[in-house]
């Protein structure tokens, strides 16, 4: 069961991803991965809010793994995101 990323997509066009203080395994973060791709493959406009209130720091290779991602799916991305929130409670950021 994955519990690290919940992809809520019932206030379209918002895309509401809210994660967990869970540590995610490489095959569940991979499985978040998997959801995200087929959301922004999608043909139509999306906003993504990522609330961050409760997540960890990614392992390194988690974040090597995301930022490949990102890169892969650059276009698609830029084709289908009309604009990111990001909800993270930092006094730092």
């Amino acid at each position: 069961m994955n519990n690290y990323a919940k992809l809520d997509e019932s206030d379209p066009p918002v895309v509401k991803i809210t994660f967990s203080k869970e540590e995610p395994s490489e095959e569940v973060f991979d499985d978040y991965l998997k959801k995200l791709h087929k959301i922004i493959s999608q043909d139509h406009r999306i906003i993504l809010l990522f609330d961050a209130s409760n997540a960890t720091f990614l392992n390194s290779k988690l974040r090597i793994k995301q930022g490949k991602f990102l890169k892969e799916y650059q276009s698609a991305i830029a084709k289908s995101v009309v604009s990111y929130v990001f909800i993270i409670p930092s006094k730092i950021i």
